[in-house]
C-alpha cells in the first residue's frame, strides 16, 4: 500500500475506483477536461438498443493466424463466429462471451486462401 500518492494533471474516467491510500493528492487537468468533455453519457439500456457492428480482422501470414475484432452498440453478450468458404454456407467456428476479438489459428487441415471467409 503507497503511503502518498500524487496524481498530476489527471481525468479519471471510471464507474468505480478504488484508490487505497492514506494520503491522496489529484489535481485536475481542466484543459483536458475541456478536450474530453466532463458530461457523462446516459446508461444504455442493451435490451433498447439496435445491435449494429462493424469487424475488422488481421491475418499473420508467419503464424497462419487469423485475428477479427470489433465494435459494436451492445458491447456485452455472445457473439457467434462464423467461418464459410463460399460466402454463403457458414459454420460455427467459435463462441465470443463479452469480448471484442477472437483469435484463428489455421491448420494443415484448413489452410486459409482467397475463398476463406470469416463473420
Amino acid at each position: 500500500m503507497a503511503q502518498n500518492l500524487n496524481i498530476n494533471s489527471v481525468i479519471i474516467i471510471a464507474d468505480t475506483i478504488i484508490i487505497n491510500c492514506p494520503n491522496l493528492n489529484a489535481n485536475y487537468n481542466a484543459q483536458l477536461a475541456e478536450f474530453i468533455g466532463n458530461k457523462s453519457e446516459p446508461v444504455v439500456n442493451n435490451e433498447d438498443t439496435e445491435l449494429e457492428v462493424v469487424a475488422y480482422g488481421d491475418y499473420d501470414v508467419e503464424t497462419e493466424t487469423f485475428t477479427v475484432y470489433w465494435n459494436t452498440t451492445v458491447p456485452e453478450g455472445t457473439f457467434d463466429i462464423l467461418i464459410s468458404d463460399d460466402k454463403e454456407n457458414y459454420t460455427l467456428l467459435g463462441t465470443v462471451n463479452d469480448d471484442d476479438s477472437y483469435e484463428y489459428i489455421f491448420t494443415e487441415s484448413s489452410q486459409a486462401d482467397e475463398n476463406t471467409f470469416i463473420k
